[in-house]
């Protein structure tokens, strides 16, 4: 099998990348390394909270809707949770009803983190 430049199946494909944002934005791997990096928590948590605008009803809302549902499956006694099935019972609905929800919410925040706008409904 020759080489013909260009032809091979197994090259990865040509992109123009994004080039890296210039300027006083961040700092460097460099100066992080070097421990010359400063991060001050307020910033960094005011940075943080701002990010988050547009997802925190959202969140807020599921956050209050699976206390409701444990609490509803916790109060509903129809399983006893001192019982030998119960915790695998209660462990299996809880299972079966937080993966979908948590995705949901981890799919919101990857939409929030690339600035694709987030709407309920």
């Amino acid at each position: 099998m020759s080489d013909q430049g260009g032809d091979n199946p197994y090259e990865a494909p040509a992109a123009t990348l994004a080039q890296p944002t210039t300027g006083p934005r961040g700092g460097s791997i460099e100066a992080t390394l070097d421990g010359r990096a400063v991060l001050e928590f307020g910033d960094v948590l005011s940075e943080a909270w701002g990010k988050t605008k547009g997802i925190k009803t959202i969140v807020l809302g599921a956050m209050i809707g699976w206390v409701l549902v444990i609490g509803a499956l916790a109060g509903t006694g129809v399983v006893d949770p001192q019982g030998t099935g119960g915790n695998l019972l209660i462990q299996l609905i809880t299972a079966v009803l937080g993966y979908p929800l948590f995705a949901g919410v981890a799919m919101v925040a990857v939409r929030q983190s690339v600035e694709v706008p987030v709407e309920f409904g």
